[in-house]
């Protein structure tokens, strides 16, 4: 796939033009060995939410070079999209985006298309319910913020927690900022581990639309339990999920545990290895389930002493060209210890970021392996870390793939990395780039394909 200068700009580009599947007609007589393309794997609806990221794939066979067309058809157009992998990448979806999408491969010897599939983007109107991570007091307890993303015409709010008793007990609501509102608890079940909340406005008043503390759930932490099994999960006993306007109509309310984020407190340091400065932070995922992805937006970074921008080598950039940590799948009770590389242009002078972070559920990318393979140049282990270099050319996006050993199934790494035409290092240290460290030079294998 061919991008433009800036990873937040990976949009798709309209053509006029449809020239691959005639080219390969053309050459067809010349080469009566090859083998027509022939789909394997069509592309599958997707459904997202506006803003997030959304992907379409194919697995085609047939004799190499193959090329994908992938044709968007909208209310009142059909734009043609040339890419040069499987996968059609949508970055940030927009509801202008709604409407089916299929995906046309090309060779020497012949063209197929394939079935239809259908994008559906949700507006992003948010109505959720969050536990937003958790923290821990000076008395050694566990307190989950409760927040509620609100569209302004929430009249009543309920719900149920479930915890793990043999971990966290003694279970205590107070109410956040606004005190006008009221809050009922049941905790007839609270020994089987449920807790039930009602939320309320005042009569013919409802919530402030926006983000909003309504309460804070507190539990003492059973002696012996870690914190990282501090788990929660909404459910509907004793008190069903849901939400009313002040008619009492029922309005739509999603539920959400937003996984808590601890950045250690000491200065980047500098590895003289590669210059970048590292920061590490720990994920755990309190939730009740596992996450396909999360993103981790790093906020108010500034520029270096030189006037340069600091620059966050591990992220990719979401709608706003904030740049952002991607990593998952992240399992229930998780906890991961994930680094950020930063990078500064002064680096002698040591103008050192600082910057806050704020978290968020994604749809994670999961691109397949192709036969676009690309000759890695080197690849050094040292101290811990592998150091891969290949070639790249310039605007392309390249993934690297990499295992543990050779029967093991390949994990993509991300964010892709936007080629600059040069040879570019990718540096392997762990999370969040991968699954864990690199733990001897026998012990990886990579490849990178575009």
């Amino acid at each position: 796939m061919q991008f433009k200068d800036h990873p937040s700009q990976m949009r798709m580009t309209p053509v006029l033009l449809m020239v691959a599947a005639v080219a390969g007609l053309q050459r067809a007589a010349a080469d009566t060995n090859a083998v027509p393309p022939v789909i394997l794997q069509p592309p599958q609806d997707v459904s997202a939410r506006e803003g997030e990221y959304a992907e379409f794939t194919a697995l085609a066979d047939g004799t190499s070079p193959l090329s994908y067309t992938w044709v968007q058809s909208l209310t009142n157009a059909t734009n043609s999209i040339v890419t040069l992998t499987p996968a059609l990448q949508l970055f940030a979806t927009t509801t202008n985006e709604i409407g089916t999408y299929s995906v046309i491969v090309t060779n020497v010897a012949g063209a197929v298309t394939s079935q239809v599939a259908a994008l559906q983007v949700r507006p992003y109107t948010p109505r959720e319910w969050r536990v937003a991570g958790f923290q821990t007091n000076a008395s050694g307890q566990v307190v989950f913020p409760l927040d509620l993303a609100a569209q302004g015409d929430e009249h009543v709010l309920a719900g149920s927690l479930r915890f793990a008793p043999n971990v966290l007990q003694n279970p205590a609501v107070t109410l956040g900022t606004n005190t006008n509102i009221t809050l009922q608890i049941d905790t007839s079940q609270t020994n089987a581990g449920a807790l039930g909340l009602t939320v309320s406005w005042p009569a013919g008043l409802t919530a402030t639309a926006g983000v909003q503390r309504l309460a804070s759930l507190t539990c003492d932490l059973v002696a012996g339990a870690a914190v990282s099994q501090a788990a929660l999960a909404w459910t509907n006993q004793p008190v069903a999920m849901g939400a009313t306007d002040v008619s009492g109509a029922s309005l739509l309310l999603e539920p959400m545990i937003v996984p808590a984020f601890f950045v250690d407190s000491n200065a980047p340091s500098l590895e003289l290895q590669t210059g970048l400065f590292l920061k590490t932070g720990t994920l755990i995922n309190p939730g009740g389930g596992d996450l396909n992805g999360v993103r981790i937006r790093v906020l108010g970074l500034t520029n270096d002493s030189l006037g340069n921008a600091i620059s966050v080598r591990t992220a990719a950039f979401d709608t706003n060209s904030t740049p952002c940590l991607q990593y998952g799948p992240v399992w229930a009770g998780a906890s991961n210890t994930l680094t950020f590389e930063y990078y500064l242009s002064d680096r002698d002078r040591r103008s050192l970021p600082t910057n806050t972070f704020d978290v968020y559920i994604m749809q994670s990318p999961r691109p397949l392996y192709t036969t676009n393979n690309v000759t890695i140049g080197r690849a050094l282990f040292t101290n811990s870390v592998f150091i891969v270099e290949f070639p790249t050319a310039s605007n392309y996006a390249y993934y690297v793939q990499y295992r543990t050993n050779l029967s093991a199934v390949w994990q993509t790494s991300l964010p892709a990395v936007v080629g600059t035409g040069n040879r570019v290092q990718w540096v392997d240290r762990g999370p969040p780039r991968t699954a864990s460290p690199p733990a001897s030079e026998t012990n990886r294998f990579y490849h990178v394909f575009w």
